[in-house]
């Protein structure tokens, strides 16, 4: 999910639709109740985010010559719908062609990496921004409702932050479920937001995801204070042969604090 303030002033490119989210061509994740008339435009040359626009002419600019270019938007949208699950070449290349994405690859470029390679799933750049987004969306999720995150690291991943370092899957679950009933226990409730993603990709499946991190938290009961905290994340993802991403390393750097007043409190 993302905060409205990076929706204000920009339209977007929509590229897809998954249960109750909204997808854009710079990776935002957006649910539906916020997807209001206005913030995506009518296509890709009348959006105002840039991102979008690089995201889907950078796509246009892949596309082989000499082979028929299917609409961005429209392709897009049908390889997140089917899941885009593929474990191989072979595999892609079918659920592609099936659809109106075939102008978007064929197999002499599947095989030579162009879009997923045999031996490693490195997805596209398009695809990447999704999947990672999603990933980072959903880990912040599920630390909001105190559930493990266990599976969305790697068995060595690795948590920094000014305070602490911790190693290891379990170790670094267990952390989290830690700090989650800390808060249950002070009556507290905490949302996290992820802003600003930039992802770049560092080869072998690997991927280096910068952010802006919000953490809203607020006590119960009356007379009940809260903080509001900034910090800066910078992060290494990594795909596995199947195509799914789990985080490496997370490493925070806490960036500012603001504490909440109660409404009515003058």
């Amino acid at each position: 999910m993302v905060s409205c303030l990076a929706l204000m002033h920009s339209t977007h490119v929509l590229v897809g639709e998954r249960e109750a989210f909204r997808f854009t061509a710079c990776g935002l994740s957006i649910a539906a109740p916020y997807a209001a008339q206005g913030v995506f435009a009518a296509d890709s040359a009348t959006a105002t985010c840039e991102q979008c626009r690089y995201v889907v002419e950078a796509q246009n600019r892949s596309t082989t010559p000499g082979t028929t270019t299917a609409d961005p938007k429209s392709a897009i949208t049908r390889l997140v719908e089917a899941g885009l699950n593929a474990n191989d070449a072979e595999g892609l290349t079918a659920a592609m062609n099936a659809g109106p994405a075939t102008g978007l690859a064929n197999e002499e470029r599947l095989n030579r990496g162009g879009i997923m390679n045999q031996n490693l799933a490195a997805p596209d750049a398009l695809t990447a921004r999704l999947r990672i987004t999603e990933l980072v969306d959903n880990f912040f999720g599920r630390v909001d409702r105190g559930e493990s995150v266990a599976d969305l690291l790697e068995e060595e991943a690795q948590f920094v932050t000014p305070r602490r370092t911790t190693q290891g899957r379990e170790a670094f679950a267990a952390l989290l479920l830690s700090l989650a009933q800390e808060r249950r226990d002070k009556g507290r409730v905490a949302r996290h937001f992820s802003v600003n993603v930039n992802v770049q990709d560092l080869g072998s499946g690997q991927f280096r995801v910068r952010s802006l991190a919000i953490v809203i938290s607020l006590d119960s009961g009356p007379g009940a204070k809260g903080s509001m905290n900034l910090g800066d994340h910078d992060d290494i993802v990594t795909f596995d042969s199947s195509g799914t991403c789990r985080f490496v390393k997370r490493t925070v750097t806490p960036a500012s604090q603001f504490l909440l007043s109660p409404l009515g409190d003058g």
